[in-house]
């Protein structure tokens, strides 16, 4: 009788444990496989600026609560920041990034937490917020290198060295393109070695060594045919242009220009169509065709892209400006130039961002350290509860243990003395 008794029991705990097991953290390989599959679709959508990535995100959560998977949540949370941001929901961007980096960081996926610094790194580069932007990018690179991720960790030094060429520092962004073209070089990454290039150019472009700036666009223009590199292609017509531009050959800058802008428009490459085209039109207003430049203008209506592409709708905003100078209409010119001065402001100022409601997102970032302990305080909690549900749960268990126990010596006894 002993012997069943103590067998009930083992059976008994034996159950309990493995209903604890189920609520861990260990996880089924399929399941892991089922929520990356899920994630990579959801990605690949993101890449494409595609709507419904946060589908995936419902899926991958509905999963991760069923089965307490923790880096399914981080992955849940970074498509839904992702979704957030092509939406220009900056501050919902923000609080989901950083919930993904919490679970990231509760997994210990160094890969994950690096990729995540990464995207904050990219979403605070829109918002202008440059030192913040730097700061996340470094923190990526440190953990690239931990886990050897040199492919990575060389497209984020490539991602610092665009700050730099944007705020006109080029010697930092020099530094940052160098160490990134010697890893491109090691890993034979055609795409980032074209993308280096394109940016060296650049920065001889502006210190006028034109001739080297064109050497770099040929060698890169090689890279890119080989690679079937679309944005870079486009890339590279409007460096050509920019410096026939400046050797004063309109004509041929004209030509690449145009190329350039049309390949924007078939790949619906919104700020590059209006980049492109305001160096196209201001050509037309040098080449004494003000008229011409106007209706070329009015079919990119930048008014619509106002709201993202501030420095591209400055410079659209400039030509009208000058074209509408050139015919003498002074009240057009004027309008227009108020209207690139208040572009110019929201690049420096971040005006437009005041006017957008995303201010809030300033504090926010600045204020992380605050949001991560909520986030820890919040799981402590969590935590907590959950100790005490299972604290419950034993007791009921014992408890049910200790009568089951009693009810069999007492029918033991009976059976003893009817003997």
């Amino acid at each position: 009788m002993i012997k069943v008794v103590t067998l009930l029991f083992v059976l008994l705990i034996a159950l309990n444990s493995s209903n604890v097991m189920a609520n861990s953290t260990r996880v089924d390989s399929s399941v892991i496989r089922q929520v990356k599959s899920i994630f990579n679709n959801g990605f690949k959508l993101n890449k494409k600026r595609g709507t419904g990535i946060d589908i995936y995100a419902d899926s991958i959560l509905k999963i991760s609560e069923e089965y307490h998977y923790i880096k399914g949540y981080g992955a849940a949370y970074e498509l839904y920041a992702l979704n957030y941001r092509n939406q220009l929901n900056y501050i919902k961007a923000n609080e989901y990034f950083n919930k993904s980096l919490s679970m990231y960081e509760k997994s210990k996926d160094t890969f994950s937490i690096a990729m995540i610094h990464n995207q904050l790194g990219i979403l605070y580069k829109m918002l202008f917020l440059y030192d913040k932007s730097i700061s996340h990018y470094l923190s990526a690179i440190k953990l690239y290198n931990l886990i050897n991720n040199k492919e990575d960790a060389a497209k984020t030094l490539y991602n610092i060295s665009n700050i730099y060429i944007r705020i006109k520092n080029y010697d930092k962004a020099f530094e940052y393109l160098d160490k990134a073209l010697g890893i491109f070089v090691v890993t034979n990454d055609t795409v980032g070695l074209a993308l280096a290039k394109i940016n060296l150019s650049r920065i001889y472009d502006e210190n006028k060594d034109y001739a080297r700036a064109d050497k770099l666009l040929d060698e890169a223009e090689i890279l890119v045919k080989k690679s079937g590199y679309t944005a870079g292609d486009i890339m590279i017509l409007a460096g050509k242009g920019h410096i026939y531009e400046v050797k004063k050959n309109y004509e041929l800058a004209k030509r690449y220009y145009l190329e350039s802008y049309n390949k924007s428009k078939d790949n619906n490459l919104s700020g590059n169509m209006l980049q492109i085209g305001s160096y196209y039109a201001m050509l037309m207003v040098k080449s004494g065709k003000p008229l011409e430049a106007i209706r070329f203008l009015d079919k990119l209506d930048a008014g619509l892209f106002a709201k993202s592409y501030f420095e591209e709708c400055r410079s659209v905003y400039e030509v009208y400006k000058e074209a509408y100078a050139k015919l003498k209409n002074f009240g057009m010119a004027n309008k227009y130039a108020l209207m690139e001065g208040a572009m110019k402001d929201s690049v420096s100022n971040l005006d437009m961002l005041n006017r957008l409601n995303n201010i809030d997102i300033i504090y926010s970032i600045y204020e992380k350290d605050k949001y991560i302990s909520y986030l820890k305080d919040e799981d402590r909690i969590k935590q907590l509860n959950i100790s005490k549900e299972r604290g419950h749960y034993l007791i009921i268990l014992f408890v049910s243990v200790a009568i089951f126990l009693s009810l069999v010596f007492v029918v033991g006894l009976l059976l003893y003395r009817n003997k």
